[in-house]
């Protein structure tokens, strides 16, 4: 049987051991992750033809259902107009209406080998047109477990405060665009969802809602057909 000094000393060399361990994956996370990384992506793609026989007007409605108040405009308005767009004041004006909705801004953990995009692709998985479940900012849930981000050993090992964070806004968009046939007017209705996301270690929200909202106007900005080509 183990002497006391032995089974102290076995436990301080454990502790040692678990501290350095603790530093070298915290060192790790913030060599790999200290810059934040962003994407956006689609969940399916809306083809729009162009359609020269109408005028290139378009309305907005933007709704959020999101905890935080967000909006991408005017950064939309500035895209949609270098694409040669007109906005309108009403629907019956426009040759396009676009439908955005803010549904959800949230935020989970990452392990030390996931990325923004695996993030993104969680959410999508979550379902379209459905809540994700993850934390809202401000309430409460199990983030890892509702987007299937399995946090591996790391999140055990690295220091408690140092959290490779993912932010994702998730969008609802629906586009309407007027078909003209003959003495009458149909209107085609595309739907789709849009998520952006931002990745980094200890990432603020101060830091990513600024890129989200600008990652989800630039893909907003060239749903429609392009005019006078692409915005910046």
């Amino acid at each position: 049987m183990p002497s006391r000094f032995a089974l102290q000393r076995s436990i301080a060399m454990l502790l040692l051991g678990s501290a350095h361990l603790g530093g070298c994956a915290t060192m790790r996370l913030h060599l790999r992750y200290g810059e934040l990384a962003s994407q956006t992506e689609m969940r399916e793609s809306v083809f729009l033809a162009l359609r020269s026989d109408l005028p290139p007007t378009v309305y907005v409605s933007e709704t959020c259902a999101a905890d935080e108040k967000i909006t991408v405009r005017p950064r939309l308005d500035r895209e949609l107009a270098a694409s040669g767009y007109a906005m309108v004041e009403t629907p019956d004006e426009a040759t396009y209406v676009l439908q955005v909705n803010h549904v959800r801004l949230v935020e989970t953990e990452l392990s030390e080998n996931q990325t923004v995009s695996d993030a993104i692709g969680s959410a999508f998985a979550a379902g379209f047109g459905t809540g994700v479940a993850a934390d809202v900012f401000g309430a409460s849930g199990d983030v890892a477990a509702g987007l299937g981000l399995a946090v591996g050993a790391i999140g055990f090992i690295a220091d408690a405060h140092t959290k490779h964070l993912a932010h994702l806004l998730t969008t609802d968009v629906l586009v309407t665009e007027t078909v003209p046939g003959g003495d009458s007017v149909a209107l085609r209705r595309h739907a789709t969802q849009i998520v952006s996301g931002a990745a980094k270690v200890n990432l603020r929200r101060a830091e990513s809602l600024p890129v989200l909202v600008d990652g989800t106007s630039r893909a907003l900005g060239r749903l429609l057909p392009g005019r006078s080509g692409d915005s910046d």
